[in-house]
């Protein structure tokens, strides 16, 4: 299964400035690496991407994830990528503990729970 994509309101353009609405349900199996999506396709040159995240249903655990777009000069590379609490660093507790870095979650990790919606500002 892949990620579905559908805007479910019309662009909003403000003079040379255009805003795009997506819904993205996510699958079953994300890929490691990330969801390929070219918001370029939307607007044609994203300055600010905001990703708000929503489950369908049910599952509390699923809202701990934190997606972020991974925008890069070749459109293959173009990314919405997903990341977890990492493991705690090695060593002594200490309070207060220092920050585990984000770790990407794991392939085919079961996200058909979640919708994002993404919010896509830039010029025309």
């Amino acid at each position: 299964m892949a990620i579905s994509v559908s805007q479910p309101q019309r662009n909003d353009i403000s003079g040379s400035r255009i805003t795009a609405f997506l819904e993205v349900t996510l699958d079953n199996a994300y890929p490691t690496g990330g969801y390929a999506l070219n918001l370029s396709d939307y607007v044609a040159n994203p300055e600010q991407i905001t990703i708000h995240q929503s489950q369908l249903s049910g599952d509390q655990a699923v809202l701990g994830y934190l997606f972020q777009y991974q925008d890069s000069a070749t459109v293959a590379d173009r990314k919405i990528m997903a990341f977890q609490k990492g493991a705690d660093p090695p060593g002594p507790a200490t309070y207060p503990a220092p920050a585990a870095p984000l770790a990407e979650i794991d392939n085919a990790t079961d996200l058909s729970n979640i919708i994002l919606s993404i919010v896509i500002t830039g010029r025309r």
